[in-house]
């Protein structure tokens, strides 16, 4: 059974999934991500990222000028035991399209949901959750951090 209480509390044996805004958000030293980066990279927990949330980061990274949070957050990312870069092959393309027909996603959201449902992951690790908002109400995923 999985134990899930979040924020300051114990979250025990949850599959994650960030997307780019908390990856940025993260780099930015916001202390919310910040917490919820240090809980979701606790023992028991795994934490996905899709690559094409990568490229969301590195775009913005570059829109606004802060091309050093790309090497620093690839270091974190490999560094982070329990984290994985999920490759987004034609599977996950694939499930991402139906996604984004059915719910009427953006492109990085529909990915992100994708490799949810993939690991079996019941939350999502993001700045940008009224995006999200219809994945939670049909049940694609259980909870945004």
């Amino acid at each position: 059974m999985t134990n899930m209480i979040l924020f300051g509390l114990v979250v025990i044996g949850l599959n994650l999934v960030a997307d780019s805004s908390f990856l940025f958000s993260l780099m930015e030293g916001d202390s919310e991500a910040t917490e919820t980066w240090g809980t979701a990279k606790d023992e028991g927990n795994r934490v996905y990222v899709p690559t094409i949330s990568i490229t969301f980061f590195v775009k913005r990274c570059f829109q606004e000028g802060k091309n050093e949070y790309i090497d620093l957050m690839l270091a974190v990312l490999r560094q982070t035991l329990n984290v994985n870069m999920v490759v987004c092959d034609i599977g996950v393309s694939m499930d991402a399209g139906r996604i984004l027909h059915t719910i009427g996603a953006d492109v990085e959201e529909a990915f992100v949901l994708a490799v949810a449902g993939l690991k079996n992951a019941k939350g999502a690790m993001t700045t940008q959750k009224e995006k999200y908002a219809s994945a939670l109400k049909m049940g694609l995923i259980n909870t945004l951090l």
